[in-house]
C-alpha cells in the first residue's frame, strides 16, 4: 500500500518529525506548501505539522481544505508540539470530515519550541498548562513503535488531545491568533548584518517575503512560523526588539537547504 507523508515544516522540527516516520513506514516525503490544491491519489496518507497557538497552522488548515483525497483509506497525522496541543487533532479530523475524509489515528509528541520571538507566555498560559494531557510529554523517538504499529496494522486511534479546561481557553486563543498572525510580520526589520541573501525569501512557505534594494520586505501575509528569523545565516532579522542578541531555533541534523 503506497503511503504519502505530507508536512509543514519551518525550523525542521516537523520534517524531522516525518523524516523518522518515513524511515519506518517506507513513505514518500512531501511538503504541504509545496503540494497546495493537488490531488493526493496514496491509500495510506500521514500528516505531520506543528501546534501553533495551541492549534492548526494557517497554511495547514488551507491545505487540508484545498487538497483532493482520491484514494486515501487510512490518514493519519502526528502533531508536534512545544507546548499545549488544544484541539489540534479533533480539529483536524472535522475539516477532513467535511471533505469525507476520515482522520483514522491522531498521536502528540514533545518538540521544542520555535517560538523565539515570544518574550513572554501570553495570558492564560500558565492556567492552560496545567491542564494539559500525558501524552504530548512524550517525543517521536520514545513513541515510535508505539505509532508505527498502528499505523501499519491500519488500526483506529483516538485523537490525542487536552484537557477540557485547556482546550476551551486554547479555542479561544488560537482562533485569535489566526487573524492576528497574518500582520505579526510588521514588527520584522533587519539589522547592519543583513546582506541580501536571500535566504529568506527561500525558506518563507507563503512567499511572503521579496527583496527590495536588497533587504527584506514582508507583504503581511504571514504564517508567522519563524522560518525566516531562525535561519538567517547573520541572525539579522528582528522581531521588535526582543530577538536581538537572543539564541535562534534550529532543529539538529536538519539543513537550510531542506526548507526551500
Amino acid at each position: 500500500m503506497k503511503t504519502e507523508i505530507y508536512y509543514f515544516s519551518a525550523t525542521g522540527n516537523s520534517l524531522s518529525i516525518a523524516k523518522k516516520l518515513a524511515g519506518r513506514l517506507d513513505a514518500e516525503l512531501i511538503s504541504i506548501p509545496k503540494a497546495m490544491g493537488k490531488e493526493i491519489g496514496a491509500q495510506k496518507v500521514g500528516l505531520v505539522f506543528p501546534v501553533y497557538a495551541w492549534g492548526l497552522p494557517r497554511i495547514v488548515i488551507d491545505f487540508l481544505k484545498q487538497a483532493r483525497f482520491t484514494n486515501a483509506n487510512y490518514v493519519f497525522a502526528v502533531t508536534g508540539c512545544g507546548g499545549l496541543a488544544g484541539k489540534t487533532l479533533p480539529v483536524t479530523r472535522s475539516i477532513l470530515k467535511k471533505k469525507g475524509v476520515a482522520l483514522n489515528a491522531g498521536f502528540i509528541v514533545q518538540e521544542q519550541s520555535n517560538a523565539i520571538a515570544i518574550t513572554k507566555d501570553p495570558p492564560l498560559h500558565n492556567f492552560i498548562l496545567k491542564n494539559r494531557g500525558d501524552r504530548q510529554n512524550q517525543t517521536i523517538e520514545e513513541r515510535m513503535d508505539e505509532i508505527v504499529s498502528v499505523i501499519e496494522e491500519g488500526r483506529n486511534h483516538p485523537m490525542e488531545k487536552d484537557g477540557w479546561k485547556a482546550n476551551l481557553a486554547g479555542d479561544l486563543i488560537h482562533n485569535m491568533a489566526v487573524i492576528l498572525f497574518k500582520k505579526q510580520d510588521m514588527n520584522y526589520w533587519t539589522d547592519e548584518g543583513c546582506t541580501g541573501c536571500g535566504i529568506c525569501v527561500k525558506v518563507c512557505p507563503r512567499d511572503n517575503i521579496v527583496l527590495k534594494d536588497n533587504k527584506p520586505v514582508w507583504r503581511h501575509n504571514c504564517e508567522y512560523c519563524g522560518g525566516c528569523i531562525n535561519w538567517c545565516p547573520n541572525e539579522a532579522i528582528q522581531y521588535g526588539e526582543g530577538t536581538v542578541g537572543k539564541k535562534r531555533y534550529r532543529k539538529d541534523g536538519v539543513v537550510v537547504s531542506d526548507m526551500y
